[in-house]
């Protein structure tokens, strides 16, 4: 809000407030819960407005009354981000029992400590002494892992990471001549249940997009921190108003605001995992450009020899 542009202005807050609910509701939202669940606040990071105590920028924002989503009528009044934290949100279900993936978002070489790479943990639990391997460049011909040497999060070392948690960790033995790269998924080396995919499934709702979608277009995937182009094998089925609301199977185009289930083959290494196995590696956004054109989840991949 504190933009020239927005001004810390309620007509521009209502404009954008209007535009994301209406793009919720595009993707497969229900109206009636977007209306009455959703808060949308007005805000600057930078500046800090609303975010833990209410702005004295903005006289207008009264704040906003909204439903709990979990059904049971629960009623919250909503000024900062902060009530929207500590009232709203219950903090998800963790899943510690299943196998270790953690996407890598930066590698650092710091002085007196040696390779440090950061990531979130997905599932599974991160701990020290264990052998690690990093996907897509790990290849059975030339090797890129290493063992965990110590775990840290906030400057802290810590026994083991959970999912949900940003960490910090130290790896020893990475070969210097193939070094991991943002956008690997790090997982246990005795793994061998996730591998470079060769062609994957997913269900996608397109955007708002000027054209048709058709087999052979190749827009930009991105997984969490990794990112391929993906070339447009397939198009299994889609609905839609050209439809009515059935399933058309084997269509020959995509249009704007239909849902399809599609196949995607990657231009480059990228790994991704089925929504039953991974969620968090399971979400796919592609862009054209500086624009997004669809959004889904995957539901099955094909995966390549390592």
């Amino acid at each position: 809000m504190d933009c020239d542009m927005a001004g810390y202005k309620q007509e521009r807050y209502e404009e954008i407030r209007n535009e994301m609910k209406n793009m919720l509701i595009k993707v497969g939202w229900k109206k009636d819960y977007v209306e009455k669940s959703v808060p949308v606040l007005p805000i600057s990071g930078w500046n800090g407005d609303n975010l833990l105590k209410k702005s004295e920028k903005m006289a207008w924002w009264n704040g906003v009354d909204v439903e709990g989503y979990d059904g049971k009528g629960a009623k919250f009044h909503i000024d900062t981000l902060l009530n929207v934290l500590n009232d709203m949100v219950d903090r998800p279900d963790r899943n510690t029992e299943a196998q270790m993936r953690l996407p890598i978002s930066g590698v650092y070489k710091i002085k007196g400590v040696g390779d440090v790479l950061a990531g979130r943990v997905e599932q599974g639990l991160v701990k020290p002494g264990e052998d690690v391997v990093f996907l897509p460049t790990h290849t059975s011909s030339n090797p890129c892992g290493g063992k965990v040497f110590t775990v840290e999060m906030h400057h802290k070392r810590v026994e083991a990471a959970a999912p949900g948690d940003n960490v910090g960790m130290n790896i020893k033995g990475l070969d210097k001549l193939n070094m991991p790269r943002t956008g690997d998924v790090m997982i246990y080396k005795k793994d061998t249940s996730l591998a470079p995919c060769k062609n994957f499934t997913a269900q996608v709702q397109t955007l708002d997009i000027p054209g048709e979608l058709k087999v052979g277009y190749s827009p930009i995937g991105f997984v969490r921190c990794g990112r391929s182009a993906c070339k447009l094998t397939a198009l299994n089925f889609k609905v839609g108003k050209e439809t009515g609301g059935k399933k058309l199977e084997s269509p020959m185009s995509l249009k704007s605001n239909e849902v399809a289930e599609c196949v995607f083959e990657p231009v480059h290494p990228l790994v991704v995992d089925s929504f039953k196995k991974c969620e968090g590696l399971s979400r796919i956004a592609f862009l054209d450009g500086n624009t997004a054109v669809m959004l889904g989840k995957i539901t099955n991949v094909e995966y390549k020899a390592i």
